[in-house]
């Protein structure tokens, strides 16, 4: 048989014989399994259905009031995959209902699109993410005439595959909402809507396809 190297002689040879490029084309390798463990964390599958709930906070007529609802979405998980993560991108319809005093009650429905990029780390069922969140919303109240209008903003969240086709999803966003001019529905006079900031956090399941 034959005696290998002492571990000197061999971590010598890495060193100084192997060639840059075979040394580069494993580093390259390495990259890409850590990006890949990130794409197999948010699922294993192109497309996945997400389903949520939501809790969340509104600044509507000079008080806060607090609602929960629930949002739809579909993901394509895989738009660009790279050593430092995965980006994909969901479309979906979202509800909540928020109640005032006296009965009064202030409800927003509407469609969004959002990005979200999952960071690559060493584990292949946890990954954190950042997201983006654009949307088409229709207000309706008991104070005012429904209106439309429109919400954007940022969030971060943490996601953990349970197991090859379905991932728990905890996140949490701040966004801007802007709705059209309106009238108050007892008086008839004109209402125009001030900006309204929100906040929101949600969990929920998401189901590879």
């Amino acid at each position: 048989f034959t005696m290998l190297p002492p571990a000197s002689k061999i971590n010598a040879l890495w060193r100084g014989t192997m060639p840059h490029t075979c040394r580069a084309l494993i580093a390259a390798v390495g990259l890409s399994l850590i990006g890949a463990g990130a794409a197999a964390a948010q699922s294993a599958q192109l497309f996945s259905v997400q389903i949520s709930g939501l809790a969340g906070a509104i600044a509507f007529r000079d008080t806060v009031q607090f609602g929960a609802g629930a949002e739809a979405q579909l993901r394509l998980n895989r738009v660009v995959t790279s050593g430092g993560g995965v980006l994909s991108v969901g479309a979906g319809a979202q509800y909540t209902h928020h109640l005032f005093a006296a009965g009064q009650s202030f409800d927003v429905a509407g469609v969004f699109v959002e990005p979200r990029y999952a960071f690559a780390l060493s584990s292949e069922r946890f990954f954190p993410y950042l997201s983006a969140r654009f949307a088409a919303l229709r207000q309706s109240s008991n104070v005012v005439h429904s209106s439309f209008g429109y919400a954007a903003g940022l969030g971060a969240g943490i996601g953990y595959a349970l197991g090859r086709n379905v991932n728990l999803d905890i996140g949490a966003a701040a966004l801007v909402q802007q709705f059209g001019h309106t009238t108050i529905v007892a008086s008839g006079q004109p209402y125009t809507f001030a900006t309204m900031p929100s906040y929101a956090i949600k969990i929920g399941l998401s189901l590879g396809l």
